[in-house]
């Protein structure tokens, strides 16, 4: 299968002008469930906007204290982003793992035709329903609570190269913060707190006010098919594994799905899982 069959299509509700403000990028990825945009400056892909770029400059003192509605989409951009032909959706899931994106604009003859991303990727899985999650399993490495600082969380989260991290709170899996939840929790904060009390007041922001709760579950008898399902359902970018006695035994995420399709829908076992 070529990424051309399954691509986001619509250009126009994939793309901001690099001259607009991080409030419209965010209201954007809110109003067509986005995690990215493609960045273009007449009409020319210029660069990328992600929801991990936006978090990691307005969690940092690199905002400088201006609000979302004040900062251009190029000062935060990725600019000169990989893009690729019209490959196999597993070369795309590759490349995707290879280089950690959630997302690869597709140019076909010097032409921007369309946007693959893991959400394309996992609804494919959605059809895997005998095949287990069991060996795609991963320690859960790090988690957080709910009264941890959210700065704290962004910190992990950037420091391990992770899109998510769950929240538990007396044992239990009680939700999952991510890029996204992070960048919404930054924007709302910079544009509501005044300025001179930003860099004293971020560190009260906590990761309850972000996290997105969760009330399901993975198990060891759920299928890949499973974990597609949920993770679309959900909107998050990872899930946890409990055992039959309700213990955290493990996470899935997105990019273990990408990677079952970059091995051509199949499981391979990890040795440090």
């Amino acid at each position: 299968m070529r990424v051309s069959e399954i691509l986001q299509k619509d250009i126009r509700k994939l793309t901001i002008d690099k001259n607009q403000r991080l409030t419209d990028a965010l209201n954007i990825m809110d109003k067509y469930n986005l995690s990215m945009l493609l960045c273009v400056n007449n009409e020319k892909l210029v660069g990328m906007i992600t929801e991990r770029d936006i978090a990691d400059r307005l969690g940092s003192s690199r905002a400088k204290q201006l609000t979302p509605s004040r900062i251009h989409v190029s000062g935060v951009m990725t600019y000169n982003p990989k893009v690729v032909s019209d490959i196999s959706v597993e070369e795309a899931a590759e490349l995707m793992d290879r280089y950690k994106v959630s997302g690869l604009p597709v140019v076909v003859d010097n032409e921007l035709i369309g946007f693959i991303s893991q959400n394309e990727l996992i609804t494919l899985c959605t059809k895997f329903t005998t095949i287990s999650i069991k060996d795609m399993i991963s320690k859960v490495k790090v988690e957080v609570s709910p009264d941890d600082r959210l700065i704290h969380a962004r910190k992990l989260m950037f420091e391990n190269k992770f899109g998510s991290l769950l929240v538990t709170e007396n044992g239990k899996v009680v939700g999952v913060v991510s890029e996204g939840s992070l960048a919404r929790a930054f924007a709302n904060f910079r544009e509501t707190v005044p300025a001179r009390h930003q860099e004293e007041r971020i560190r009260y922001l906590l990761v309850r006010d972000a996290m997105k709760p969760l009330d399901e579950y993975l198990t060891l008898k759920s299928t890949v098919a499973d974990a597609a399902k949920m993770m679309l359902e959900k909107g998050v970018r990872a899930l946890p594994v409990l055992n039959d006695e309700g213990k955290l035994i493990g996470i899935i995420t997105k990019g273990d799905l990408t990677r079952f399709v970059a091995r051509g829908f199949k499981v391979i076992k990890e040795e440090n899982s």
